[in-house]
């Protein structure tokens, strides 16, 4: 994800209350106070650093362990 992109997500989410980004957006009650000040952390990361982009994983790091897991011993069931 580009710096710029990830700004115009900042810009957007942060257009909305908290309790919007929940009934609106269908974030997670959980995430969604975080979020903001998550996008703050990685953009000044970013800025300070002068790095364009940034890899994001497209599942989180829960999901991806669950899903090592399901793998891992679905292969020594068969």
């Amino acid at each position: 994800m580009s710096y710029v992109k990830l700004r115009a997500l900042y810009n957007y989410l942060n257009s909305f209350s908290l309790k919007d980004r929940i009934n609106v957006l269908g974030l997670n009650q959980d995430r969604a106070d975080v979020i903001i000040p998550a996008c703050e952390i990685y953009l000044t990361v970013l800025k300070c650093a002068n790095i364009k982009t940034i890899y994001v994983p497209t599942v989180g790091m829960v999901d991806g362990i669950i899903q090592t897991l399901i793998e891992k011993n679905s292969s020594t069931v068969s």
